[in-house]
């Protein structure tokens, strides 16, 4: 089954094409791109509150977790002196 967002970005699409007034199709393809943009947020996040949630309900709060596209890296946090800012150049 097709995700709404990638319904809603085909119809916009085809009535792009039959769009006879530029500015008409330029509204359309600024619509088409904002869907886009909005989508991709809204997936990384959902994916990531995936995660948030299973460190809440498993672990505890000094975990950190460190993904890239090959490895997925579980750490813990033992001590930490805060956040120091004495040496960061302006």
């Amino acid at each position: 089954m097709k995700a709404l967002t990638d319904t809603i970005i085909e119809n916009l699409e085809k009535r792009s094409d039959e769009a006879f007034d530029v500015r008409d199709k330029r509204t359309l393809n600024n619509a088409i791109e904002m869907i886009k943009r909005v989508e991709k947020q809204a997936e990384f996040e959902e994916i990531a509150r995936i995660m948030m949630r299973y460190l809440c309900e498993k672990y505890h709060p000094h975990i950190s977790v460190i993904i890239t596209p090959t490895n997925a890296e579980l750490l813990e946090g033992l001590k930490s002196t805060g956040k120091i800012l004495d040496y960061v150049r302006d």
